[in-house]
């Protein structure tokens, strides 16, 4: 019988803070849930002080159902970076391992597959970037600036002044790259590319101005010594591989420091800029492609024609590329840098099986030593 009687005024109890805030006035709690009520001379309560303690209940209810919402979100993170982490690893070396077959085949396709890596890029990105801007647009959650950023720029001629620089690094250093696996392993390159840190460090001192802190420099050490001795190892060893990969990354530890200063004057997302680098990068290779194609050797008379292949390869590297701007966005700096050295370590031992190359244990210690320099470089404050 009491039960009946209460739970209505209960229920109106609860309800109540509610309905008087949306009306603007202060809400009146029973005792029996505040405890005692203060009062004024006269018996006046304090509304103010009543108030406070009603909405100290309810922050208190909404704080503890943020904390039992936030293992999921957090699980909900990882598990969505762990996929983007795993589709990028293997984008990437369907890519690498595509590209050596089809050097393996035709030597002399090293200009023609760089060319397709930037028209699939320019191609897809057509699509993909307009549809992340519209995501970024339409996501609540997203800040401002993330979504100004998400949008294509608009582009003047001092703009193009300073991409065109980035537009040359990009397909140069790509051209070098493709280059190196045209004379040497996989694992080989990616080994050597670990020495990017090296240039990157040297080119923010000479560019920016920038002086990083002694343990980074201690840690280039290692790198330096890794890489030394996985060449001095290497059964495939090639100058001009192991020189092509050298330059490539000089070229793309120009293109971090030139970012970097393009950043400080513009906003623009990153995948933005990868993608309108792309576009330049095939509008400066065209007529190299256009002089040294064969189009009778992309389509010979075989099952295993390389124009189907140097597409999927294409769209395989603008893939893992995107997605590797993806991770970054969701994570940190840092953690990207270890993942993006987790993705080469992966890469070097799949390819390593799928092509049948052999390493010795001394070029494995070569490399451990050169990703551990490159994880000491990264994790320095």
């Amino acid at each position: 019988m009491w039960l009946r009687l209460c739970l209505p005024a209960l229920l109106a109890l609860s309800l109540q803070p509610h309905f008087c805030v949306a009306l603007g006035s202060t809400p009146r709690l029973h005792s029996s849930v505040l405890g005692s009520t203060p009062r004024l001379r006269g018996g006046a309560k304090q509304p103010a002080l009543v108030a406070h303690r009603a909405s100290a209940l309810v922050a208190a209810a909404d704080s503890g159902s943020r904390e039992l919402q936030a293992p999921k979100q957090r699980a909900r993170a990882v598990l969505e970076v762990g996929a983007l982490f795993a589709a990028c690893v293997s984008l990437s070396l369907m890519s690498d391992t595509l590209t050596k077959r089809v050097l393996q085949q035709d030597s002399g396709l090293t200009v023609t597959v760089t060319f397709f890596h930037f028209a699939m890029s320019a191609l897809a990105g057509t699509v993909v970037v307009p549809a992340l801007a519209w995501l970024a647009r339409s996501n609540p959650a997203a800040e401002d600036g993330a979504k100004k950023q998400a949008g294509l720029p608009p582009l003047s001629l001092r703009d193009m002044g300073v991409l065109f620089p980035l537009i040359c690094c990009q397909a140069l250093g790509f051209l070098f790259t493709n280059l190196s696996l045209k004379f040497v392993t996989v694992s080989f390159s990616h080994t050597v590319k670990a020495c990017e840190c090296l240039f990157t460090a040297l080119l923010t001192y000479m560019l920016l101005g920038q002086v990083v802190s002694l343990p980074k420099y201690l840690s280039l050490l290692p790198v330096a010594a890794g890489v030394a001795l996985s060449s001095a190892t290497e059964l495939q060893f090639s100058a001009a591989g192991f020189g092509a990969a050298m330059m490539s990354n000089l070229l793309f530890a120009s293109r971090s420091v030139l970012s970097t200063r393009l950043f400080q004057q513009r906003s623009a997302a990153a995948s933005t800029l990868y993608w309108l680098m792309c576009c330049g990068a095939l509008a400066m290779l065209s007529p190299l492609f256009l002089t040294q194609i064969s189009f009778a050797s992309l389509m010979p008379h075989t099952t295993t024609a390389p124009l189907g292949a140097l597409a999927l390869c294409g769209l395989a590297h603008f893939g893992y590329n995107m997605l590797s701007f993806m991770i970054l966005q969701r994570t940190s700096p840092i953690t990207h840098v270890i993942l993006h050295a987790v993705r080469r370590i992966l890469v070097i031992g799949v390819s390593t099986t799928m092509l049948r190359n052999q390493i010795t244990a001394l070029n494995w210690a070569g490399i451990a030593v050169a990703f551990v320099g490159v994880l000491g470089y990264s994790l320095s404050p």
